[in-house]
């Protein structure tokens, strides 16, 4: 249990790029938001079978996925924003109540963490997602999907024990969809690589109805209204497809290495030379963003944020820079040697590589234009958390007390631990 939990955690280390800031942590106004463990990112656990779940997910952290999620208001802006919460992390805000899973358990608190109140306890519990007055979660242990109310009562399993792994979850209108890793193929030895083959799967909120949706996906797909976009295992391409699975369509010719959904736009780095290109989701407009390598790079508003590559044989590291969205307007905001970076609540989050103490990161912020730098607590993880109300709330990246659920003020004051 206690290397799942690791290996969950490191996946937020590694995991904000091809990402849109912003998207998941910050809805329109309403009594609705979501938060996740992992938000802003995205990346995959996997197992072969149920006895090495452990050994499968700490593989996959240390790689790095480069694509994101969207919360339910962006999948479909004529759905109303509480009908949906969650994004497939490790908390989820509702009603002013905070819903949340640290290791096998899910509890419920008021937003201050007082009225905890614990809701479920079966395996490592990931990828919330409420719907009504019902809690949607994967049990990365059992490999089973679960549902309970808001109020703890309940629970049900929706699904059968798999052997293989179960990977991503959302909710969309009255169905679940998710990926699923499926035995060991020619293409697909059974073992960890960086071309894994999923398959896509919906059912119906009860659990009934179990529809495969299509088969040879990489890594994480994107809801994004009535489809799924997603990276074909065998060869890289941009592929889109309909809910019920009826359509399947090639979007580019470019094999991707990551991709994000912006809109209408699609942006991914090029397998073949690593460079920043973009096409419209009809297929159209294919065409190369900027002339630069980028190791990582979120989207935000009319800006790409990226890493640009640094050699080094031990770890990926890279220095940040942006360019409008249609390649103009370089400028490069800082000179550090990043191992990550996140872009959320009006700021960007670094994790500057510190040779002093290579396994602790330093951490700051800065706007996004570079300005106003400011020291992070070591163990924030604010970039990766949600804001509410006035409020981020993250889970600690710390030694001691890893998956410590607390909130800050936006202008970094205020800090309380409260789960």
């Amino acid at each position: 249990m206690k290397k799942i939990l690791t290996a969950l955690f490191l996946l937020t280390l590694v995991l904000s790029a091809c990402s849109k800031p912003g998207g998941e942590t910050q809805a329109a106004a309403s009594d609705t938001q979501t938060a996740s463990g992992t938000p802003n990112t995205t990346g995959t656990t996997q197992a072969d079978t149920a006895a090495n779940t452990a050994a499968q997910t700490q593989t996959a952290a240390r790689r790095t996925d480069k694509t994101t999620t969207h919360t339910a208001a962006e999948q479909n802006p004529n759905r109303p924003p509480d009908e949906v919460v969650g994004n497939g992390g490790n908390l989820a805000i509702k009603d002013n109540r905070l819903y949340y899973a640290i290791e096998n358990s899910l509890y419920s608190a008021k937003l201050d963490g007082s009225g905890k109140k614990r809701l479920a306890v079966v395996g490592t519990v990931y990828s919330l997602n409420i719907v009504g007055n019902r809690i949607y979660f994967l049990d990365l242990d059992e490999l089973i999907i679960y549902s309970v109310k808001t109020d703890g009562s309940d629970l049900k399993a929706l699904t059968a024990k798999r052997v293989y792994s179960l990977n991503w979850m959302r909710a969309a209108g009255d169905r679940l969809y998710y990926s699923a890793y499926g035995p060991p193929t020619e293409q697909n030895s059974g073992e960890y690589n960086e071309r894994e083959s999923f398959s896509l799967y919906s059912i119906k909120l009860d659990g009934s109805g179990e529809t495969e949706i299509c088969r040879n996906v990489s890594r994480y797909p994107q809801l994004i209204e009535d489809w799924i976009y997603y990276i074909r295992a065998d060869n890289g391409e941009i592929h889109a497809a309909s809910l019920d699975g009826s359509e399947n369509k090639k979007l580019c010719d470019d094999s991707a290495d990551c991709f994000s959904v912006d809109g209408s736009r699609i942006y991914y780095t090029r397998r073949s030379d690593g460079k920043i290109c973009a096409v419209n989701a009809d297929g159209t407009g294919q065409e190369q963003v900027y002339d630069a390598k980028a190791s990582r790079f979120a989207v935000d508003g009319n800006y790409l944020y990226y890493l640009t590559s640094l050699e080094n044989e031990d770890f990926e590291l890279g220095t940040l820079s942006r360019i409008k969205t249609d390649g103009t307007g370089r400028k490069q905001l800082c000179t550090d040697e990043l191992l990550n970076f996140a872009a959320a609540h009006g700021r960007i989050y670094l994790q500057v590589m510190d040779w002093d103490k290579q396994a602790r990161p330093k951490k700051y912020s800065i706007k996004t234009d570079g300005t106003d730098r400011r020291s992070e607590p070591a163990d924030s993880m604010t970039g990766f958390g949600t804001e509410y109300n006035g409020w981020i709330y993250y889970f600690t990246d710390s030694e001691v007390n890893l998956y410590d659920l607390c909130r800050v003020k936006l202008n970094g004051g205020g800090k309380q631990k409260i789960g």
